[in-house]
Parts: structure tokens; sequence; C-alpha cells
């Protein structure tokens, strides 16, 4: 019997945005969100690695937490190559 495979509930980047700042400077650290009104935690970034709530290990790791940002539609998308292009973070469309 396999294992039930759960849906993500993170997106993996492969680098670090802008609005991230230095994230080089510590092997870990909180993603919060770059609208000062806010400030929310996205996510966090860890170097040596974490695994996804679906059983898969991401390294290195910067995760943006799904339920935090607002995916926008196709139509909304300003770049339909740029992967980035439908996570709308704080007020701020990526």
């Amino acid at each position: 019997m396999s294992p039930t495979r759960k849906k993500c509930q993170s997106a993996f980047l492969a680098t670090g945005l802008d609005w991230m700042g230095d994230i080089t400077s510590s092997f870990e650290g909180k993603l919060s969100c770059p609208n000062q009104r806010c400030g929310g935690k996205l996510g966090y970034y860890r170097w040596h690695g974490t695994q996804c709530n679906c059983g898969t290990w991401v390294t290195p790791a910067i995760m943006v937490h799904l339920s935090r940002v607002d995916i926008l539609p196709p139509e909304c998308q300003r770049l339909a190559l740029d992967p980035l292009a439908g996570l709308h973070i704080g007020g701020m469309s990526r």
C-alpha cells in the first residue's frame, strides 16, 4: 500500500526576491510581508533545507506559505513566463 501524497501548501522559490532583503547573511530566517502595515509571517528560508508538507525535501529552501498570499488568475498576471507573476504579497504584485 503506497502512502497518500498530500497537496503542497507552500511555494519554494529558486532565488530570493528584492523585498526579502539579505537572506544570505544567516543560515535561516523568517520572511515577513513587505507591507509595513502588515508585517505578517509569509514563510521562511533555510539554507540547509526543509521538508514540504507533501514529504519532499527541498534544499536550499526559500518557502512561502500559499495560505498567506493571494494567487492571481492567469489573465491578471503581468508576464506569463514569470513563475512568480501570480503572487500578490502585501499589496505589492510580483
